[in-house]
């Protein structure tokens, strides 16, 4: 067979399409039925059994027969007919060397099974020598899970190890995401033995859930899959002999002969419910089975059709029973259902999705490729037409009846060829086009134009419902024919609510979700997203394509520039990204923008990265940012606004979308969203009054401080302000930013508090001398202790500080402490070795902060701002003043005897490097009150040829 089949008009036609565009057609009926020839190269191949797709593509299973006996080969072959008109080929030969010994005992029992794209499960019974023999086995059955390219993704064990019989029954959930129920029989004894497994897992595995027995001896069992994702079994007991023991004298009435009940195994549940009795009668029967259960797309619960033999022989008559119950195991109905009693052999009954039956009638078993013929039925079980499959078009007993209403079979095979033929089957019921004949309505109407404002979904049912556990998905076709997830909403989430008398129900749109223009999307709902309001009873969802919408190709949004925006990671995620390596980081910044290309989707040049990221210190656990940048592009239909407000969405309503599904992107923290990195002058603009304030606040003080005394040194006022407000923005980065550079934090901590600690212990040093060795000092300080501790602990901020309680600001008292001319030394000598110890530093690691950092804030800003400020004063000052003493500094020598005397001073910006020829002695000017000394002001200054500069007095000889 070659890999890809021209069949295009086979795939139409199951979609219901123009039939014009059909391929070795037969024309005996013109558009009745369709035939499609194809062959193989490796000729012998038999068509074992056959399975659809939720999107109508196909699975064919086929073997090749022992020519010995009637045994398959264990070479397999699988064909998938998808729906973008390839046929994937996958071949395979099964593991097991006893194949032909499990055949000749048990046949041919190997099957295989679609669980969940791209998975399926092929299926065989191996045979082990029991230990201590030669020619005892034991037999089990084992099951591969491969993918489509043929590679074996888990080997599990599907029965325990001992002699089992082979055959059982695979029920796939009506929910893909719950698994499968597999059901088989234990052979020697009568017992039935189940395992519920899982779906597959990201890992390609399985796991098995729970598992039991059903000691009962079963005369015919039918396990079923019900809307809610759970499992029930349907089983027929013959309690003939039973009832013969207990009649005694009692009358035969009060006793059933045949009895048929049925269990449930609940969606969470982990062993099957005590058994409801659906059905039971008195009479004399041959045989009673359980031919079929589900739940039927036009009603409520679920039905069972019970296929009856009385008598035997030539006089065996054949009655089919249809119970309806709900899951609450109440009967509401039986019916009988005149199907078909005639000699024919029945090949099978199915359950059609519109109403009726479809029955297949063998028409020579063993001759003529067991090819049956198809009779229609309506749901009364009234014969109503014969397929329109001609006679002369054997059709074999594998076939497929899709949820359409569509059939398609094997037939015409060959030794190198088969055919697949197809046809419409006749439909008793209709709907409004959403495959759900349940629902009435929705808004908008199915093909509708939608925009990127629309808000919700409205769906109107026949009969009131209620919300239940289903979801309900939305997905987007991109032009390659693949689906992305869009939003998926919980049933029972805030994000439904039931309208118009609970007829109605709202579904919440998301920004996010018709988000590009002239893409075309579908609705998805799950069964069991509303249940019937009166019967508390799962309802039909919405298949694939059921429901379609699409977005106009006309939108656009107007341009706007790129911006940088920031991500951050979980708690979870944010330790495992530290945890990476360089490299691995840079990967994994690739994936998260890759992942946010597909998710969003938006063209890959309109995302990028700059890898860079940084901790938020704002979060307890530092959490991790990540810096990103949404790319302005000319004459797109996206704009960078809405791609941000898109990401954003999908983030911040992660449990929703496709973020939380992806390896990379589900880390991303939904609390923080996709934002904007910080607009400083956003930011800052608001806080230019509080600027403003502070420097009119500084400004006054200044102008009071002059008004009211000008011989002061008044200007002092701007310099403590500017390091009070240094240190302020040195505490309030370490506490709110410090952490988001990691290696930052501790330098930060280290560099402050040793700035601390030398100025603190300079000043304290500085006022202990004074008080000890300078007595006008310490005459002021009994004065003024209060003040001149609070200064000495500000001053820890910067030695320079501790000058302003010898600047006489203002005249006050407070602020006129006679320091020596040593005790200014010290503090300007101080001062400048602050300049190495702290502001130098402290620049450099607001430098190395702004560039490691992606959400760079207001007070890292300012603090920058303010220690340039800082660090360009004091260098150019402290220059000067050095350069300035250190030129004067031997024009002045005390001596030890005026030491004490002379080595007193006012507050002076520098040392007094100058001193008068004679003793110039300093004290209080009588009645002045001021505590100053009596040569200080500019007059006095001038009567003894000095100068007065900045209110320091240089005396010149």
């Amino acid at each position: 067979m070659s890999r890809t089949f021209s069949i295009c008009s086979f795939i139409l036609l199951l979609l219901s399409l123009s039939p014009p565009l059909l391929i070795n057609k037969s024309p005996t009926k013109a558009q009745a039925y369709n035939i499609y020839k194809f062959t193989e190269t490796d000729p012998g191949l038999i068509a074992q059994s056959s399975q659809h797709f939720n999107d109508l593509s196909f699975f064919l299973w086929l073997a090749k027969q022992n020519p010995n006996n009637t045994c398959i080969q264990s070479r397999q072959y699988f064909r998938i007919i998808r729906l973008d008109l390839s046929v994937i080929r996958i071949d395979i030969d099964l593991p097991s060397p006893m194949q032909s010994l499990v055949c000749e005992k048990w046949g041919n029992k190997v099957f295989s099974k679609v669980l969940k794209l791209p998975y399926f499960l092929v299926s065989y019974i191996n045979a082990t020598k029991k230990i201590g023999t030669d020619n005892d086995y034991n037999y089990h059955r084992v099951g591969l899970l491969m993918d489509l390219d043929g590679t074996v993704k888990d080997s599990f064990q599907m029965t325990p190890i001992q002699d089992f019989a082979s055959s059982g029954i695979l029920v796939e959930n009506l929910k893909p995401d719950n698994g499968f129920l597999w059901l088989y029989s234990v052979s020697m004894n009568n017992t039935l033995g189940w395992i519920k497994y899982s779906t597959v897992n990201e890992n390609g595995k399985i796991t098995q859930l729970s598992s039991g027995n059903f000691s009962i001896a079963a005369h015919s069992a039918i396990p079923f899959a019900m809307l809610d994702g759970g499992y029930g079994l349907a089983y027929a007991l013959n309690k003939t002999h039973e009832t013969q023991s207990n009649k005694d004298n009692i009358s035969e009435a009060l006793f059933a002969n045949w009895e048929v009940y049925v269990t449930f195994l609940r969606p969470a549940a982990k062993e099957f419910m005590t058994p409801f009795l659906l059905y039971g009668t008195t009479q004399q029967l041959s045989k009673l089975y359980v031919y079929s259960c589900n739940s039927p797309y036009d009603a409520d619960g679920f039905k069972c059709l019970l296929r009856i033999e009385t008598g035997s022989g030539n006089k065996t008559q054949v009655l089919f029973k249809q119970v309806w119950f709900l899951t609450s195991g109440s009967v509401y109905k039986i019916e009988d259902i005149p199907l078909a009693n005639s000699k024919d052999e029945v090949n099978d009954i199915s359950t059609l999705f519109y109403g009726g039956f479809l029955m297949t009638i063998y028409n020579k078993k063993g001759i003529d490729n067991s090819s049956v013929t198809g009779f229609i039925y309506d749901s009364k079980g009234i014969v109503n037409e014969k397929w329109d499959i001609p006679d002369n078009v054997r059709v074999s007993d594998v076939y497929d009846v899709l949820p359409n209403n569509s059939l398609w079979g094997i037939s015409n095979v060959t030794d190198t060829s088969f055919s697949i033929v197809t046809t419409d089957l006749k439909r008793f019921n209709d709907d409004k086009g959403y495959g759900n004949p349940k629902i009435n309505s929705t808004t908008p109407e199915i093909n509708a134009n939608v925009t990127d404002t629309l808000k919700n979904i409205t769906l109107t049912f026949l009969k009131p419902v209620v919300q239940s556990t289903g979801n309900i998905s939305i997905y987007q076709t991109d032009i390659n024919g693949e689906d992305l997830l869009r939003q998926t909403i919980y049933g029972l989430s805030g994000f439904v609510s039931t309208t118009d008398n609970d007829y109605s129900v709202s579904i919440q749109i998301f920004p996010s979700t018709f988000n590009q223009p002239g893409a075309n999307y579908y609705v998805l709902m799950d069964n069991d997203f509303v249940r019937d309001k009166e019967l508390a009873e799962p309802i039909l969802g919405i298949k694939k394509n059921g429901y379609r919408l699409h977005r106009s190709d006309n939108d656009s949004d107007r341009y706007s520039d790129g911006t940088t925006c920031l991500l951050r990671l979980t708690t979870e995620g944010s330790g495992y990204f530290k945890s990476l390596s360089k490299e691995n980081k840079n990967l994994f910044f690739t994936d998260i923008r890759n992942e946010l290309i597909r998710i969003t989707p938006i063209e890959a040049n309109r995302l990028s990265t700059s890898k860079r990221w940084q901790q938020d210190s704002k979060t307890a656990s530092q959490q991790v940012l990540m810096e990103f940048k949404v790319e302005a592009l000319q004459n797109s239909k996206i704009n960078t606004k809405r791609i941000i407000t898109d990401i954003d969405f999908l983030v911040r309503f992660k449990a929703y979308t496709p973020i939380a599904l992806s390896n990379s992107t589900y880390l991303l923290d939904e609390d923080y969203g996709f934002t904007s990195a910080p607009n400083l002058w956003e930011k800052l603009k608001y806080k230019l009054f509080y600027l403003g304030g502070g420097i009119i606040l500084v400004c006054t003080a200044f102008l009071f401080g002059y008004f009211r005394y000008p011989e002061g040194n008044n200007s002092i006022v701007f310099q403590f302000a500017l390091i009070f407000v240094d240190f302020t923005f040195d505490i309030l980065f370490i506490i709110n930013n410090g952490q988001d550079v990691s290696n930052l934090f501790y330098p930060s901590i280290i560099i402050l508090c040793l700035s601390i600690s030398f100025n603190g212990i300079l000043v304290f040093l500085i006022i202990l001398r004074e008080t000890a060795q300078n007595y006008e000092f310490s005459k002021w300080f009994h004065s003024n202790m209060r003040i001149t501790t609070i200064f000495t602990i500000i001053s820890g901020a910067d030695a320079d500080a501790i000058r302003i309680i010898g600047s006489r600001f203002a005249g006050l008292k407070m602020f006129s402490a006679p320091f020596s001319i040593k005790a200014t030394g010290w503090i300007f000598w101080g001062s400048f070795a602050t300049l190495f110890i702290e502001d130098i530093p402290q620049f450099t690691i607001q430098i190395l902060y702004q560039k490691y950092t992606i959400a760079y804030d207001i007070i890292p800003f300012l603090t920058l701002v303010i220690s340039s400020v800082i660090l360009v004063n004091n260098l150019i000052f402290r220059t000067f003043h050095a350069f300035h003493y250190c030129r004067n500094r031997g024009e002045y020598t005390p001596t030890s005897q005026n030491l004490h005397e002379e080595d007193i001073t006012g507050i002076y910006d520098v040392p007094i490097s100058s001193a008068p020829k004679e003793p110039l002695h300093i004290g209080t000017a009588p009645g002045s009150g001021l505590g100053s000394p009596k040569v200080t002001s500019f007059e006095s200054a001038r009567r003894t040829g000095g100068s007065s500069v900045n209110g320091s007095t240089h005396v010149h000889g």
